[in-house]
C-alpha cells in the first residue's frame, strides 16, 4: 500500500491539531477517568456514562481529526471520519438504551488483557511515542488520535458484556487493520500493540457468537492469571524496547544526514552536495536509496589520491526537492548549475546505479564539462532482443520491497529480522558473498544497506528512480567524447551486466571491467574498482595534435 503523504505531511498534521485543540488532551484523560471509575464501580449510571464518554472521543477523533485535519494530506480521510461518527452514535445508542450493557472485572482472561489494554492506551503508549522521537505534542496522543483511542475502546469492550458489545467491536477491529499498514509503513512502533488488540477481540467476538444464549465461563486461577499478567507485562517489555531501539537507531540517522553538506541555490533550484579533499574534480552521483551521504562513502577514499570529491544529492534525496521535471537531463542540468556555483569548468563524472543516467546524460548533453565518465553498476538502457544477465524482479518481489522501502520502520525491522533477504533484494546481492571477502568488504556492504535510513527522507527521490527505471529509453551514446569506465558484476540480481556492456559496445573506446561476481555492490573488488576509477581520472591528457 502507497500512503499518499509523507511520514513528515503525517507528523506535520498531528503537530498542528495537537496545538489547536489544547488543552482537550487534558480533558480525554478526564473522560478516561470516569471509564475507569464504572469498571471499578460497576453501577449502571456509571456504565451509560462511560460509554457516552467513548463517544465523545470518537466523536472528536472522527470530526476534529480525520475531517478537519487529516483530510487535507489523505483523500480517503473523510470516509474515517464518518466510521468514527458512526462509531460514535453507536457508543452514544448504547449509554441510552444499554439493555444488558454492562461491565465485568474478574480473573478471566478476557479481562485481565482489556485491563492490560487500558493501562498500554492510557500510560505505555504516550512513553513509547516519546522513546520513538515524536515528542509529546507532535504525534499520536490517547483520546484524540485514532490509534490509542481504539486501543482503549478495545481494552474497554473486552471488559464489556451484553449483546451491545458485538455491534461496538466492529468498526475498532477493522480499524486496527487499517491502522496496522499505516503504522507500519509510517514507523509508528507504538501503533503495533493495536492489531494485536484487535485480534484478541475479534476472536473473543466470535467466540461470544458460538454461545448466544449464555457467556462461557473462562475464569481461571489466581496463578494462570498471574501467568498470563507476566506475558503481557513482557510482552509490553518487548514492544517498549523494539520502540527505543528504533528511536536510537532513526535519529542517529537523521543526526548522521543533518551535519557535512550544503544546499547551494542554483538557477536550477536548490542542491545539496558535500565537497572534500582537493586536486582533480571528480562529481559523484548516488544511485537509488542514497543522497551525498552515499556518495561520498563510496568515493572518499579517492581523496587520497590527488582527488577533490563533490558528491551531490539528487532530485528527491535528502535536502535536494523533487522538481516539476525529474529527468536525467534535467538533473544533468542542474550539475552544471552548481559546477557554474563552485567555479569548476570540467569534471570527472561517476553514476552509480540509478545516478547512471543523469551522468551519461551530462556526458551527452554538456561534452565540455565532462573530463572523464565512470558508470558503475548502471542503470541503463538494453534493447530487448539483448539477453537479460539476470532474470526481472517477480512483481510481488517488487511489490514487498517498496512497502518496505517506504517506512523507516518496516525497512529498520527488515535489516534486523531479515538482513540476508534485505541484502539479497534491495543490494541485489547474494548473501552468500559476504563470508567469502574480507573483513573492510563486510563492513562496507553493511554500512550501505544500513545508511538507507532515514529512508523517508529519500523516497521521493527513490519512488522516481523507480519509474524511471521501467520506461528507459535509447542515449545517444555515439556523443559521449570523454573517456569512458563501465563497471558491473555478472551476478548482480538487478541485471546491470547486459546492459552496462551494451552502453559500452556503443561508447567509443569505453572499457568495460566485469566480474563474475561481486552483486550490484561489487562486494569483493572494491579495491580494484577504486585503482580503475583513480587510474581513469588521473590519466594524463593526450598530447594535442601537431
Amino acid at each position: 500500500m502507497t500512503l499518499p503523504f509523507t511520514i513528515d505531511e503525517f507528523m506535520a498534521v498531528f503537530a498542528a491539531y495537537n496545538a489547536a485543540i489544547w488543552p482537550f488532551q487534558i480533558a480525554a484523560y478526564g473522560l478516561a477517568l470516569v471509564v475507569l471509575t464504572a469498571i471499578f464501580v460497576p453501577r449502571p449510571w456509571l456504565v451509560r456514562l462511560a460509554f457516552a464518554a467513548l463517544a465523545v472521543l470518537w466523536l472528536v477523533n472522527g470530526i476534529g481529526y480525520h475531517l478537519m485535519f487529516f483530510a487535507a494530506i489523505n483523500p480517503i480521510a473523510p470516509a474515517f471520519a464518518a466510521f468514527f461518527v458512526f462509531q460514535a452514535v453507536l457508543l452514544l445508542a448504547s449509554a441510552v438504551r444499554p439493555g444488558d450493557l454492562r461491565l465485568s472485572l474478574g480473573r478471566d482472561f478476557r479481562s485481565i488483557t482489556g485491563l492490560i489494554t487500558l493501562i498500554y492506551a492510557l500510560a505505555i503508549y504516550p512513553v513509547l511515542g516519546v522513546w520513538a522521537g515524536h515528542g509529546a505534542m507532535a504525534g499520536p496522543m490517547f483520546g484524540v488520535a485514532p490509534c490509542p483511542t481504539t486501543i482503549f475502546s478495545i481494552g474497554l469492550l473486552l471488559l464489556a458484556r451484553g449483546r451491545w458489545v458485538i455491534w461496538l467491536s466492529i468498526i475498532p477491529i477493522l480499524w486496527s487493520l487499517i491502522g496496522l499498514a499505516a503504522a507500519i509503513q509510517l514507523g509508528i512502533p507504538e501503533d503495533l500493540a493495536m492489531p494485536v488488540a484487535g485480534a484478541v477481540l475479534a476472536v473473543v467476538m466470535a467466540r461470544a457468537l458460538e454461545w448466544p444464549c449464555h457467556e462461557r465461563d473462562m475464569t481461571m486461577p489466581a496463578s494462570k492469571a498471574r501467568i498470563w499478567i507476566a506475558v503481557f507485562v513482557a510482552a509490553a517489555g518487548i514492544v517498549a524496547a523494539i520502540g527505543w531501539q528504533f528511536r536510537t537507531d532513526i535519529s542517529a540517522a537523521r543526526n548522521r544526514i543533518a551535519t557535512g553538506s550544503t544546499v547551494m541555490q542554483t538557477p536550477c533550484g536548490a542542491i545539496e552536495y558535500a565537497d572534500a579533499g582537493t586536486g582533480t574534480p571528480l562529481l559523484a552521483v548516488h544511485g537509488s536509496g542514497g543522497g551525498y551521504d552515499q556518495g561520498m562513502a563510496f568515493a572518499a577514499p579517492l581523496t587520497a589520491r590527488g582527488i577533490r570529491v563533490i558528491a551531490v544529492s539528487r532530485f528527491g534525496y535528502l535536502r535536494s526537492p523533487m522538481p516539476g521535471d525529474g529527468s536525467a537531463e534535467a538533473q544533468a542540468d542542474a550539475f552544471v548549475c552548481l559546477l557554474d556555483r563552485l567555479g569548476i569548468d570540467t569534471v570527472a563524472i561517476m553514476g552509480g546505479s540509478a545516478g547512471a543516467p543523469s551522468a551519461l546524460a551530462m556526458a551527452i548533453n554538456h561534452p565540455d564539462r565532462v573530463s572523464s565518465l565512470i558508470l558503475v553498476a548502471p542503470l541503463a538502457y538494453k534493447p530487448p532482443t539483448e539477453a537479460n544477465s539476470a532474470a526481472p524482479m517477480a512483481r510481488w518481489v517488487e511489490n514487498t520491497m517498496m512497502s518496505i522501502l517506504g517506512s523507516d520502520f518496516l525497512f529498520w525491522s527488515a535489516t534486523h529480522l531479515f538482513r540476508n533477504q534485505v541484502m539479497a533484494t534491495v543490494l541485489a546481492t547474494p548473501p552468500a558473498l559476504m563470508d567469502t571477502v574480507s573483513g573492510g568488504e563486510q563492513a562496507r556492504a553493511n554500512a550501505m544497506l544500513d545508511n538507507i535510513l532515514p529512508i523517508s527522507a529519500r523516497i521521493a527521490g527513490l519512488r522516481a528512480d523507480t519509474a524511471a527505471s521501467k520506461s528507459l529509453t535509447p542515449s545517444r551514446l555515439d556523443l559521449v567524447s570523454a573517456p569512458t569506465l563501465i563497471i558491473s558484476a555478472r551476478d548482480d540480481g538487478y541485471g546491470t551486466y547486459a546492459s552496462a556492456k551494451y552502453t559500452a559496445a556503443g561508447i567509443a573506446g569505453a572499457h568495460f571491467m566485469g566480474f563474475d561476481t561481486g552483486g550490484h555492490v561489487w562486494l569483493g573488488h572494491n579495491d580494484a574498482v577504486m585503482n580503475a576509477i583513480a587510474d581513469l581520472i588521473l590519466a594524463p591528457e593526450p598530447a594535442a595534435e601537431r
